[in-house]
């Protein structure tokens, strides 16, 4: 049972109320815990911070942050941003930081229940984001991203002793985990500098839905990428069915929905897709030292390791093998008047 301390000190200090219950945990998350915390003004979201992620230099002024490019989003997206307190989102108590959140009576999505509606709506959304202004912010440029180089090898071999259920898809891939590892080093390179502040990562499981009317939610990702990076990235999001195959009618539907920017020929699509591979690299990278052990802080976020090590070597593959198709529907383009 979570200690009451926190909650009744998250209360006084954002004015919520009394707590009438003990907080219930909320599934879902991969990175940190949910509980939902009802009180005698209504009902939160609270959202306790990995301390692994948190114990990162950088993780403190990464959330302040995202909670600020959330705010600013509100205005032009359905975004969901965390309460304030003095002007920040992040609460520390008892060695813990905090996000705290309106309750959104809405549920995410599976990927056999979007519909081509769902994908144009979100394919606006991400082109409203793209043309939001967020000077106000005056948010620095982000740092070049660092060359790619995971130990592919030294993961293998620790697996194959811990006898992980990964060991053997991880053995089967090992070889194209090093060229897709190249490739999206070499698609950093040849990328423009044309950045904008967007999600990052703006798939299903981060937005619910009330009816046909959607809520945008975990916004700590929130930062510059390149544009077509993102919407790329994010029209697979939104197309990939079941079993993580693309859905053209849904890509389309998605493309349409941004407006798509007429470029579909101008644009080399090749080497954005490409810069697709950096992102699931470095999720493997992350959950195989879960898995491990060697990140994280319990079994619990051991099994979670497990479990997402084996689900993106398989997303990765498939994602290789998607490249000429996705090539083909991002060269095919719309119109914004079509």
């Amino acid at each position: 049972m979570e200690n009451e301390k926190p909650w009744a000190k998250l209360c006084s200090d954002l004015q919520l109320g009394e707590p009438t219950g003990v907080p219930e945990a909320v599934s879902g998350g991969l990175l940190h815990r949910l509980v939902a915390l009802d009180t005698t003004r209504g009902k939160y979201a609270v959202k306790r911070l990995n301390p692994g992620i948190m114990a990162r230099p950088e993780a403190k002024g990464n959330f302040v942050r995202s909670e600020r490019v959330a705010c600013l989003a509100f205005h032009a997206v359905p975004a969901l941003p965390a309460l304030l307190k003095k002007g920040t989102a992040l609460q520390e108590i008892g060695g813990h930081f905090y996000l705290v959140y309106q309750w959104v009576d809405g549920r995410a999505l599976k990927p056999d229940q979007l519909t081509e509606a769902h994908a144009e709506k979100m394919g606006t959304i991400l082109a409203r984001l793209h043309e939001t202004d967020f000077t106000e912010l005056d948010l620095p440029p982000e740092a070049p991203p660092g060359v790619l180089s995971f130990p592919w090898e030294t993961y293998l071999k620790k697996g194959i002793e811990a006898k992980a259920e990964w060991a053997k898809p991880l053995l089967t891939v090992i070889g194209c985990l090093y060229d897709w590892q190249d490739q999206a080093n070499g698609a950093a390179n040849r990328l423009d500098g044309e950045r904008v502040i967007s999600h990052r990562d703006l798939d299903p499981k981060n937005v619910l839905w009330q009816g046909n009317q959607p809520t945008v939610i975990d916004w700590e990702s929130a930062g510059w990428i390149h544009p077509l990076c993102d919407l790329a990235e994010t029209a697979v999001y939104w197309s990939q069915d079941g079993a993580r195959y693309t859905n053209d009618a849904r890509f389309r539907a998605f493309l349409k929905g941004y407006g798509a920017i007429k470029t579909g020929g101008e644009a080399d699509w090749r080497t954005v897709l490409e810069d697709g591979f950096a992102g699931p690299l470095a999720w493997l990278d992350y959950n195989l030292k879960r898995s491990l052990r060697m990140e994280g802080s319990d079994e619990e976020e051991q099994q979670l390791g497990t479990r997402q090590a084996v689900q993106t070597l398989d997303t990765l593959q498939r994602y290789a093998n998607s490249l000429p198709r996705l090539e083909s529907l991002l060269h095919g383009g719309v119109d914004r008047n079509g």
